[in-house]
């Protein structure tokens, strides 16, 4: 991340709507984000999968879900060499089939060239 903050996913009757937050703490890790929110100290726009066990457990509740839609983004990234060990292989079809609609899937193919100085 380049210290720009995300918009959250918000929609209202079917229409994207911006909220302007207002953040005092930031993190781009997810378990940061969970243990602030776990300790009150406000609100986490994360993937549902990340907090299934927290709400079940009374842990977290969920707010502003009228307002969200999906939309959240969840990106697979692994070092792009041609050989990709099976454990890797077995987790990306795992996630695949589980987590995502396959016809939304868009895999891309970044080169990564480092600069020899």
């Amino acid at each position: 991340m380049d210290g720009k903050i995300l918009p959250w996913p918000t929609t209202a009757e079917g229409h994207k709507v911006d909220m302007n937050t207002i953040a005092t703490t930031t993190t781009n890790l997810l378990e940061p984000q969970l243990i602030f929110a776990r300790e009150g100290h406000g609100l986490a726009c994360v993937p549902d999968i990340a907090v299934t066990n927290d709400i079940s457990e009374g842990r977290l509740v969920e707010v502003l879900n009228q307002f969200t839609e999906g939309g959240y983004i969840f990106r697979l990234i692994w070092p792009a060499n041609r050989h990709r060990a099976p454990k890797l292989r077995v987790f990306i079809d795992f996630i695949t089939n589980e987590l995502s609609d396959p016809s939304v899937i868009q895999p891309k193919r970044v080169e990564f060239r480092p600069s020899v100085r």
